[in-house]
């Protein structure tokens, strides 16, 4: 085979691979003019290759998109950059592309740039399955809201915002009230359509500076920036009054529905504080909602850092936190056992205690919580000890 044939073969076998590549090629002179296209670029267009050979790309894109976009990118490539990047393209049919665009210095035999190549690639497929994978990732899957994940990244930009531009937000939580009852009788479709239901209706109260979130189960939660104590409040008592007012049938069968709220204030830190935490603010929003719930529930409560069941709340927290340094180091000590004549079952806290050294009466042992913050040893808790059966 002789020089010219096989010069002749390798230009034909770039050409065939430019007329079958579904990308859309094209080479543009420093003139922002078409030097060549391929058939893909030319088809989508409606066009011959040979048409585009001299248009000016404004001309094919028109003068707002190139002016306020590509000819910055084309700029660059003539510098001698590559670049790349993503747009989405809308088609005359109203169907929206999105494209990867590429763009590599074009050089002539003295290696001086005389335009760029440019190399579109359709990859919608591609990215509608990355965005779905993003929604999906920050999606309750049952009701369409936020998921946790979603409110806690949010909320740490709540946090850092209130930081540095002294606003206020706040956070509710919304715990529904007996919803085991409604899951019991309406079964878990019931359950679901309830959850669906009550879903559609912080929708409808949600404002677009609100952040509405299933944090799992039963609870749901809003995020609002801006918000004052008294506005917090007001909104706390429209969601519980909602909730309360909703009519919610199943399979003919009628069911109440209310829900407690705990709102957790999110203020810039005074000075010498220490900086505001996502897993504090849930913890305070979480506080006050048990509290609510605890009161008989179907109303908000605002958390209060010297509130007394706040308080009783945070020992009852340090004292779990004493029993579970208990239970991984094994250093529980049994203060009393079963009485195996009478067969009774020992719980957590015996009746029979000891306080510094001293055996106390049965009507005089403390609470679980007082007496294990009492101990004199933080790490010397009961444990059931079940009961035993004597034979015969």
């Amino acid at each position: 085979m002789t020089q010219f044939q096989h010069l002749n073969e390798r230009l034909s076998m770039h050409e065939e691979i430019l007329r079958q590549t579904t990308d859309r090629i094209s080479v543009i002179g420093t003139d922002y003019r078409y030097k060549m296209t391929n058939a893909a670029n030319a088809a989508f267009s409606g066009k011959s290759p040979e048409e585009f050979i001299g248009m000016h790309v404004r001309d094919h894109i028109g003068a707002e998109r190139f002016d306020h976009r590509a000819k910055a990118h084309f700029e660059r490539c003539f510098a001698g950059q590559s670049v790349e990047y993503e747009h989405e393209l809308k088609l005359p049919s109203g169907a929206m592309r999105h494209m990867r665009v590429r763009m590599d210095p074009y050089r002539d035999n003295d290696g001086e740039v005389t335009g760029a190549l440019i190399v579109l690639r359709d990859i919608t497929e591609a990215a509608l399955m990355a965005r779905m994978l993003r929604r999906q990732a920050r999606e309750d899957a049952l009701t369409g809201l936020a998921n946790r994940h979603a409110l806690q990244d949010e909320l740490q930009r709540v946090i850092e915002d209130t930081s540095s531009c002294r606003r206020t937000a706040v956070l509710l939580t919304i715990d529904l009230d007996g919803f085991k009852v409604v899951n019991d009788l309406a079964g878990h479709s019931g359950g679901d359509a309830l959850l669906k239901q009550i879903a559609g209706f912080l929708r409808s109260v949600a404002t677009p500076d609100m952040l509405c979130a299933r944090l799992g189960g039963d609870e749901f939660a809003v995020l609002c920036r801006g918000f004052r104590e008294a506005t917090a409040w007001d909104l706390g008592c429209r969601i519980t009054a909602g909730l309360s007012g909703m009519r919610f049938v199943w399979q003919g069968l009628p069911h109440a529905i209310t829900a407690s709220v705990g709102i957790a204030m999110i203020s810039p830190p005074r000075p010498g504080e220490p900086e505001l935490s996502v897993f504090q603010i849930l913890s305070e929003a979480d506080t006050a909602c048990l509290h609510a719930k605890s009161i008989g529930g179907a109303r908000p409560v605002i958390y209060r850092p010297d509130a007394d069941e706040t308080v009783a709340h945070r020992l009852d927290i340090g004292n779990l936190q004493i029993v579970r340094t208990a239970l991984e180091n094994d250093r529980f000590r049994a203060l009393h056992h079963a009485d195996p004549a009478h067969r009774r079952r020992i719980g957590a806290a015996s009746r029979g205690a000891v306080e510094g050294g001293r055996r106390r009466r049965p009507g005089a042992c403390p609470g679980r919580a007082d007496f294990i913050g009492r101990a004199p040893w933080p790490d010397a808790a009961h444990r059931p000890l079940g009961h035993r059966h004597e034979p015969g």
